[in-house]
């Protein structure tokens, strides 16, 4: 709730607190009238509110500080102690005398609004506020049950699409999104109240395990695994659950030069079905999916490759260093024991992955790391053999990441003008 503080006061200004004394200082912006010291975060020229400090019979004490550049009191109330942070003696006294004075006189204030009709009106935004959010929630849960087609996109590349249940990732909460099929990708919208819709995600089909989902999370729910996530997804019965893991499966069938899946694995009874080709399953072999976690991926053989070299990598489970020779292409970094053998595992680039020097051990000073954005996710660390070899390692990968987000916002941008 934000508000413009409009009435006269004895003091004010910017100080710290804390409540405990071993807690964390935080910086507000207090506001000390008659027996009461408010205090607000600052938003632009507006302050939110976040509490008050009622003053009566209170008693106000300064702190010794071992710091000489800080100086600190606090303020003892019926309820509790707090505790504030001023950069000089002279602040510290201040406000020591304006609160001492307050609590021992409340004449000469102009009375114009009490404690409790400020509190009021805080309270009635509040609810305001939530009758608004509550209102949309409302019509857009209406509008999507009402019709189904209304946000199809006009794409010839989409094989499938339409909505399904995902839940997030980092809050746990399940949210209704238009998604569209593509070859070997799979995109999430949001639908926006106006019928159109945003962008939120994509989903790298390649190398990725499907499994229908033996956890008690939601009915007719699916799940997609990665190396550095697991996507839970729920369709509104057991048919469009099957349909669209069938879809998915189709769209992975035009990698390379495959013309079918082999589907070795049941989707359900809780067996997962690993997203490759019949030609990357017979150049990589079995499918390890209880392994070490690194993703056995044959690379797409008309990928352009834009750069080759051996770096050290360091492994996930075995935190050892080993040289391998590294392979990039505009969406992964394949690595092998050596040119022409059998890929050991491929990191895959994303828009939101990132590449960054990192500083591990004196011994690897040309180190960096590649990672995905969101939470959990694996980090790869490299070494290079020089400072030159690290940088142009560097840069060739950032300019792979900088693609595939231009590509994703132009899609964005084209779903918005349609």
């Amino acid at each position: 709730v934000q508000f413009k503080m409009d009435f006269s006061a004895v003091k004010t200004g910017t100080l710290s607190k804390k409540k405990k004394k071993k807690g964390n200082w935080k910086q507000y912006y207090f506001t000390l009238k008659r027996k009461y010291l408010y205090y607000f975060v600052r938003f632009s020229h507006n302050l939110e509110y976040k509490g008050v400090i009622m003053l009566k019979n209170c008693s106000v004490i300064p702190l010794i500080s071992g710091d000489s550049n800080s100086y600190h009191f606090a303020i003892c109330t019926q309820i509790d102690t707090h505790f504030f942070e001023v950069s000089s003696s002279e602040e510290r006294r201040e406000w020591m005398e304006e609160i001492e004075k307050c609590v021992k006189n409340d004449e000469g204030f102009k009375k114009r609004e009490t404690l409790d009709e400020e509190l009021d009106e805080i309270e009635e935004s509040f609810k305001r506020q939530n009758e608004i959010v509550t209102d949309k929630k409302k019509g857009m849960k209406q509008m999507l049950e009402s019709n189904d087609s209304c946000t199809e996109l006009n794409d010839p590349d989409i094989i499938k699409q339409g909505l399904l249940t995902k839940r997030g990732d980092k809050v746990k909460n399940w949210t209704q999104r238009w998604f569209a099929l593509k070859q070997n990708r799979m995109m999430y919208y949001e639908v926006l109240p106006s019928g159109e819709l945003k962008l939120k995600g994509t989903i790298h089909l390649l190398n990725a395990v499907i499994q229908h989902s033996e956890r008690d999370l939601r009915p007719f729910c699916f799940e997609i695994h990665h190396e550095y996530r697991t996507y839970y997804i729920a369709a509104k019965d057991e048919a469009e659950e099957s349909s669209w893991i069938d879809a998915i499966l189709r769209s992975t069938t035009k990698l390379g030069d495959a013309t079918e899946i082999n589907r070795e694995y049941s989707t359900r009874g809780g067996s997962p079905l690993l997203l490759r080709t019949t030609s990357q399953r017979m150049e990589s072999g079995p499918s390890n999916l209880g392994g070490s976690g690194e993703t056995s991926f044959v690379p797409d053989p008309e990928g352009q490759i834009l750069k080759t070299g051996y770096l050290a990598k360091k492994g996930g489970m075995r935190t050892n260093w080993q040289r391998r020779y590294f392979e990039l292409r505009a969406t992964s970094l394949t690595y092998y024991v050596a040119p022409g053998e059998k890929p050991k595992g491929s990191i895959i680039l994303e828009p939101s992955s990132i590449v960054r020097k990192v500083k591990i051990h004196e011994k690897k000073p040309y180190s960096f790391s590649i990672a995905q954005e969101n939470m959990g996710a694996r980090e790869y660390w490299l070494d290079a053999t020089d400072g030159k070899e690290e940088e142009d390692w560097v840069a060739a990968i950032e300019e792979c990441i900088f693609d595939l987000a231009s590509k994703e916002e132009r899609e964005s941008s084209e779903v918005k003008t349609k």
